[in-house]
């Protein structure tokens, strides 16, 4: 159940501009002010996911965010 409400939450046609946009990435050209934002969207995202599923008790925060350095 709580997968499905992240799925819900994401901004799918967002998330391809931005997923395009990053593609030039692997090309190696300069990041352009556009792409900085798609990065800062897509890690955005990303933290969202983590923290639901850390939310949700299904799965372990050390398996989410790593263990931390010793």
């Amino acid at each position: 159940m709580h997968q499905l409400s992240v799925m819900m939450a994401i901004d799918w046609p967002l998330l391809q501009q931005q997923k395009q946009l990053l593609v030039g990435l692997r090309a190696g050209q300069t990041v352009t002010a556009e792409q900085e934002e798609s990065i800062e969207g897509i890690l955005n995202l990303l933290d969202s996911i983590q923290d639901q599923a850390v939310d949700s008790g299904d799965v372990p925060e050390a398996v989410v965010f790593g263990q931390p350095a010793l």
